[in-house]
């Protein structure tokens, strides 16, 4: 528990210099989510994960609204999404989607010539290609039973399209292009949604 603490309370520190700015409500916001949200899974991978994507979130809106932040921060910021694509490498998508975005907006400059995809992309590489030679037995035992007994077991698209989770993404989504279309697609609103 000390160690989630520690990450969140670095993850919202990270996140809190890079936007240069935080209001009351936006901080316990923050902290809800941070601490309070991920209730019985505290502390476990997926929380680790999230926690250290959080700044690269942050610096994307800051890239979305053409906001100066200093390399130091963004090449955290980069590790930070590095990481947490190694330690659940479908949360890759966090990053990449808000990077997506400030593309859209600010064009392949805003994302390109940074350094903080670089950093990241270079660890999650790093990570791939030290799997097999530092772990042969995962790479022989373990990977072919994941795809023999979980590949099969897989729900149908259908089927995952029509579970309560992707329903309430779906609501957020609907939700979000509403509110940001009556919004003007402000970056905030585009990154966060």
């Amino acid at each position: 528990a000390v160690f989630g603490f520690a990450l969140a309370g670095g993850a919202l520190a990270l996140s809190a210099a890079i936007l240069r700015r935080s209001s009351s409500e936006v901080t316990l916001a923050a902290v809800l989510a941070m601490l309070v949200l991920p209730g019985q899974t505290f502390g476990e991978r997926d929380h680790f994960a999230a926690l250290l994507g959080a700044p690269f979130v942050a610096l994307m809106l800051a890239r979305a609204e053409r906001a100066p932040v200093a390399a130091p921060l963004a090449i955290l910021a980069g590790v930070g999404a590095g990481l947490m694509a190694c330690v659940k490498p479908p949360f890759a998508l966090i990053g990449a989607l808000p990077a997506a975005y400030v593309f859209a907006r600010c064009g392949w400059r805003a994302v390109l010539l940074k350094p903080e995809g670089w950093v990241a992309a270079a660890l999650g590489a790093a990570y791939l290609a030290s799997v097999a030679p530092l772990f042969p037995a995962y790479v022989e035992t373990v990977l072919p039973f994941l795809l023999n007994v979980y590949v099969p077991l897989r729900e149908p698209a259908a089927a995952l399209a029509g579970s309560p989770g992707a329903l309430a993404a779906l609501l957020i989504a609907a939700a979000t292009l509403w509110s940001a279309s009556r919004r003007g697609f402000e970056p905030a609103m585009a990154v966060f949604g």
